[in-house]
């Protein structure tokens, strides 16, 4: 299955380049097609205004952002702001719900691209959340999956008490 992943990553990737710092100018995908019929989850950067139409062009239906402040992009794209700050102080966990059901409801109808500023910290944060719930992953193996597809993640302290606090509330939701 790995091989099948990176197989993806290369041949949809490739197509898909991000540029915004250097070591961290591609999307990641974090979820290849399913056979079920979900498409793929893609974890990035702020993408660049200039790749909207490759973005589209490889078929990403949907952009989830966490970012501090509003951004637009095309109607093409649906599109859902989170507005949070990358800080310690920061409540992510009441995110976790919307962002399950919009990436949820959006891998239906094609790929979902999930970002923040950097891609490394709360759009990773809302991706393990949702991996967690989506696979009833314990926290641990949804980290690890991530980190396995992008190695440069490094979520905030405050982030990932919450995470252990989701892993909590989705445990007892059983």
């Amino acid at each position: 299955r790995s091989s099948d992943l990176d197989e993806y990553n290369y041949i949809r990737i490739s197509e898909l380049t991000i540029h915004y710092t250097p070591a961290r100018d591609f999307a990641t995908c974090i979820l290849p097609p399913e056979e079920n019929g979900k498409k793929g989850l893609f974890l990035s950067s702020l993408p660049q205004e200039k790749y909207h139409k490759k973005m589209k062009d490889c078929g990403i239906v949907a952009i989830l952002s966490i970012l501090e402040r509003p951004i637009v992009y095309p109607e093409y794209f649906k599109h859902k702001q989170l507005i949070l700050e990358d800080d310690e102080g920061a409540s992510i966990f009441p995110c976790f719900e919307e962002a399950y059901e919009f990436i949820s409801h959006h891998r239906t109808e094609g790929h979902v691209f999930v970002h923040c500023l950097a891609g490394i910290s709360r759009s990773v944060t809302v991706v393990i959340a949702y991996l967690m719930k989506e696979y009833n992953w314990p926290l641990d193996k949804a980290y690890a999956h991530v980190l396995q597809r992008r190695k440069f993640i490094r979520p905030n302290g405050g982030f990932l008490k919450e995470l252990k606090n989701w892993e909590e509330y989705l445990a007892n939701q059983k």
